[in-house]
């Protein structure tokens, strides 16, 4: 088959990008309890996000399964969003329970990494764009068609520190003189 990739805007919901790549897994079934146990949710949850990705043209049915229209999927995510934080806040949740489950088995289906580090903001934007590479390299390494499991694979680039001028305004200079006075 054709390899096809569409480019989107993004007004989707956690779940439903996870039923769109649940979709790719050997032992796929099309029932909406199925679903609901796979990415725990409600079979209710599990049939609206099977009715919205059929309205947005994403899937198709073919002889009683549930396809994906496109192999790929690239949003248009030029500015931020209710939709994309909501997207990206899920993400999190997700892995933040997932770092509940203690057994050996648990740890070793999974990678959490993380690296705090003094940055210098003119190389925000390259990094940026090899992390976005980065994740495109990871989805045609992990999804060879030979899929049974669904993953995650998420990066963050976020600040810690407010920006130097910030730091450097007149309120935050006084406000930072204020709170180191010895009292």
């Amino acid at each position: 088959p054709e390899f096809k990739a569409a480019q989107v805007d993004f007004d989707f919901e956690w779940l439903e990008l996870a039923l769109l790549d649940l979709l790719t897994i050997r032992g796929f079934e099309p029932d909406v309890k199925w679903i609901a146990a796979q990415l725990g949710c409600s079979p209710a949850q599990a049939s609206k996000a099977l009715e919205k990705l059929e309205s947005a043209g994403l899937i198709h049915w073919v002889d009683g399964e549930a396809r994906k229209v496109h192999d790929k999927l690239y949003f248009n995510v030029s500015a931020t969003s209710p939709a994309l934080r909501n997207y990206h806040r899920r993400s999190l949740e997700h892995v933040t329970r997932e770092l509940e489950r203690t057994t050996i088995e648990d740890f070793a289906r999974r990678l959490v990494v993380g690296l705090t580090i003094g940055t210098n903001p003119a190389k925000l934007g390259e990094a940026k764009a090899r992390m976005h590479a980065f994740l495109q390299e990871m989805g045609d390494l992990l999804s060879d068609g030979r899929d049974t499991e669904l993953y995650q694979v998420q990066m963050s680039l976020v600040p810690i520190t407010p920006t130097a001028a910030a730091l450097n305004s007149p309120k935050t200079r006084t406000s930072r003189a204020a709170s180191t006075r010895p009292r």
